[in-house]
């Protein structure tokens, strides 16, 4: 097995850190404030190709993969978990369009988002379908070749800034639970479609809505690939954006261990640093060594996506291992700085609550451990 990075994605990440340290770390506390969604940014990222990097060239793609992407996201989320999520929503929603669109469909949006123009939003989610998203209760009933869209969307990411929401609903409400289910893409902008934001406690700059569709009525021209197989779309979306998580927690696991590790060994207290407790440098140690872990995981997973094998337990994993060890990471850090870790002067109270939402986002740890347990056949 080869642990080396080619040199192509060696300069893919070196690029992203660069934009990160230059860019994106001096205003990460300035999105955090303003709280919106950091569009000069997602253009940036157009322009140095990040946004690119899953599309096939014919469309503007370079099509260098999932790894590159994990690579870029995870480089990001050093700097703001907000721009990394930025660039996840737009790249990962509109992958279903690169996998099932027809060819009108890859020719209108592809390019612009390539070149960070466009963004995309994806609507799953609803009160009543979280975790069993089989359940979903928003129907898309054929008029007269419109869909007429009724229902009731949750964090729905990106969707008062998208172009287009990936929308999943009910095509046939006789079929079984998992059947009869579409992707239909819906311009927010249409008449009978209200989005509301949603606060978090974390995240900040990536904006999360409440999408009501009244009576939406659109073409049919906006199915997006076949009818009723939309489950299958899902979970297929879900799989690679468990990836995409776990690069941006990966990331914010990170940079909060590059924080605590520097002040462990400026403090001092006692008459040494406090680096030299073993009370710290042992949590230091689990840090690197946990980290490390993610991230082989991570990449892993990605590379065996970009190769077609088989990997929905690998991508659990990655989410899984990836989330809570950002999780313990960045709360063992504040542990760390102590009383001023506490405090809004320093970022890792930012840190904790943006990767908090990781372990519940695109399938919570619970869910992750039902998958695995399932791909273990049992």
């Amino acid at each position: 097995m080869n642990y080396e990075l080619s040199d192509e994605l060696k300069m893919i990440r070196d690029t992203a850190r660069n934009f990160t340290e230059k860019e994106v770390m001096p205003l990460a506390e300035d999105i955090e404030e303003k709280d919106e969604h950091p569009s000069g940014m997602y253009k940036k990222m157009g322009e140095l190709g990040f946004t690119s990097v899953l599309f096939p060239q014919e469309y503007g793609g370079s099509n260098v993969g999932h790894l590159a992407l994990a690579i870029i996201q995870e480089e990001l989320a050093r700097g703001s978990s907000a721009v990394a999520s930025a660039l996840f929503e737009g790249v990962y929603f509109c992958h279903p369009i690169a996998l099932y669109g027809t060819k009108e469909q890859k020719k209108q949006f592809i390019p612009p988002l390539c070149k960070g123009e466009y963004t995309f939003a994806l609507g799953a989610t609803e009160p009543n379908a979280g975790s069993d998203l089989a359940a979903i209760r928003t129907t898309a009933k054929m008029e007269n070749g419109n869909f007429r869209i009724n229902g009731q969307k949750m964090f729905c990411t990106n969707a008062e800034v998208a172009e287009r929401i990936v929308l999943a609903a009910r095509t046939d409400k006789d079929a079984a639970p998992h059947k009869g289910i579409s992707f239909i893409l819906l311009d927010p902008k249409t008449k009978g479609v209200d989005i509301r934001k949603i606060r978090k406690l974390g995240n900040k700059g990536s904006r999360s809505n409440e999408v009501f569709l009244d009576d939406v009525i659109i073409s049919q021209e906006n199915l997006l690939g076949e009818l009723n197989s939309g489950f299958k779309y899902i979970m297929d979306t879900l799989d690679a954006g468990r990836i995409g998580i776990a690069s941006i927690a990966l990331g914010t696991a990170q940079i909060a261990y590059e924080y605590a590790l520097k002040y462990a060994q400026e403090r001092v207290q006692f008459g040494k640093p406090i680096g030299k407790n073993q009370g710290i440098s042992f949590k230091l140690a689990d840090m690197a060594m946990e980290i490390e872990a993610a991230r082989q995981l991570v990449y892993k997973a990605a590379w065996l996506l970009d190769n077609n094998k088989p990997c929905i337990k690998e991508t659990s994993f990655a989410k899984l291992f990836a989330t809570e060890v950002s999780e313990r990471v960045c709360r063992n850090a504040i542990q760390i700085f102590g009383g001023v870790g506490y405090t809004m002067e320093f970022p890792l109270q930012r840190f904790y609550r943006d990767t908090r939402l990781w372990l519940i986002g695109e399938g919570a740890s619970e869910i992750q451990r039902i998958v695995i347990s399932k791909q273990l056949g049992l």
